[in-house]
């Protein structure tokens, strides 16, 4: 084992979990290392991309610790994949862009694997339309939203469908803080001309996080001439943020204008349904079987983070694995004793409709009625919102709830409210101060 790979473990090991070492890390062997790059290979390749999205990140900041370069690559492959193309997945020294953007795409991360719901449909199409037409799409394609809602996945899946589909085109996808990180690098080796080359020199720049721009002086003025470099000969631009260009703060007025040449997507948090599907789809991934009634208690530990729910779900099935035992929500609620502090609190239906009801000053009755009045049908849809929200009811439940409605009418309602709190930001904020005395 190198030395490297050996303080990188010790550093693992004060951040994670024993179980998260013994199941990820234990059978994983250093291939080959250089002054460049640590390529790494596991034998249990089914792990591989549930690794290169939840460790590299803490992987990359140890090595950034340990004094390497910037640009310093890890390469994570399976004993297949080395047996299959040992000869193609060599570091070639002239063709480090590509091999680094090979390494910097997340498996996992493709269309395939992304569940389309209410809150991610806009952005999850505009992602599309992008990745089948790089020079023809919007440009710039700007994604923005809260932490863990699929920005870094859709940026991802974009770079898979575009290598997979226009293998020749030059992709470069980073981080804001690896092209803060080296152009810093660059300016210390007087080297500039050379990161210049790097990123002016590609048909698509794909960068997560671009609100971590702000403040960066000298950075912002870098980017904003790689912007109209990269703009003007219709390369593709697409940037993640967790807000819209209009909120950036610390960031120029012309950068800012420049976000909002092309088109803006935002990504909201997924409804119930959508989170229940996210981790339908992990599992089935994982080759896992989880009982519906677990999937509900997950999916219910968190409203607003895939990646904490995914975390919630891998946590069982790792303890389910160490200690030989079938997922059941006795398990479940072992394991996730700790989350409580995230979990949304299932109220019933009667406790939405009075709440809703006081709000308004109408009665409970009125929400249960056949009145079609704005006065009533109003707060009835938002009960109705909350309800299939907070409950985990089925859309007939809610209707029969409701005064017997038809469970087309709740989806109707529900979808109404969900396309009001996109628009309407006093929607918004009253679903938020609602599930705030709710939960």
């Amino acid at each position: 084992m190198s030395q490297l790979w050996e303080q990188i473990l010790c550093s693992l090991r004060e951040k994670v979990t024993p179980e998260e070492i013994e199941c990820y890390f234990k059978d994983i062997e250093v291939l080959e290392e250089s002054d460049h790059e640590l390529k790494i290979i596991k034998k249990d390749a089914s792990t591989i991309g549930w690794i290169e999205e939840n460790y590299f990140e803490k992987i990359h900041e140890v090595i950034q610790k340990l004094g390497k370069k910037p640009d310093f690559l890890v390469q994570l492959l399976s004993s297949d994949e080395v047996k299959q193309d040992r000869s193609q997945r060599s570091p070639k020294l002239n063709n480090r862009k590509n091999d680094q953007t090979k390494i910097k795409l997340f498996r996992n991360y493709t269309f395939d694997h992304f569940v389309v719901g209410q809150n991610n449909q806009f952005a999850h199409a505009a992602a599309q339309s992008v990745a089948d037409n790089p020079t023809a799409s919007y440009n710039p394609l700007y994604i923005y939203g809260p932490s863990g809602m699929g920005k870094t996945h859709l940026l991802h899946a974009i770079g898979s469908k575009i290598l997979q589909t226009q293998p020749n085109l030059n992709l470069c996808l980073t981080t804001c803080e690896e092209f803060t990180n080296q152009y810093i690098y660059s300016l210390s080796k007087n080297k500039v001309q050379g990161f210049r080359e790097h990123f002016r020199n590609v048909d698509a720049l794909l960068i997560d996080d671009i609100q971590f721009l702000s403040g960066k002086e000298a950075t912002q003025e870098e980017f904003f001439h790689t912007f109209n470099s990269l703009h003007s000969q219709h390369c593709l631009i697409v940037l993640t943020s967790d807000c819209e260009p209009s909120k950036l703060k610390a960031l120029e007025d012309r950068i800012i204008s420049r976000f909002q040449w092309g088109l803006i997507a935002d990504i909201n948090p997924p409804a119930l349904e959508t989170r229940i599907a996210i981790l339908k789809k992990k599992a089935s991934h994982e080759g896992v079987n989880i009982p519906d009634d677990v999937l509900l208690f997950i999916a219910n530990k968190s409203k607003s983070n895939i990646r904490e729910l995914e975390g919630a779900m891998n946590k069982i099935i790792v303890y389910a694995s160490i200690n030989r035992r079938l997922i059941d929500m006795d398990l479940a609620k072992r394991c996730l004793k700790n989350m409580i502090s995230e979990e949304i609190i299932l109220v019933s239906c009667e406790r939405i409709q009075n709440l809703v009801a006081e709000k308004f000053r109408i009665t409970k009755k009125d929400i249960c009625s056949k009145n079609r009045s704005r006065k009533i049908s109003e707060p009835r849809q938002i009960a109705m919102y909350l309800t299939r929200q907070l409950t985990g009811m089925s859309l007939p439940e809610i209707g029969q709830a409701f005064g017997n409605k038809h469970h087309s009418t709740v989806l109707h309602s529900i979808n109404k409210i969900e396309k009001c709190m996109v628009v309407d930001k006093y929607t918004q904020d009253l679903i938020d101060s609602f599930e705030h005395s709710l939960t």
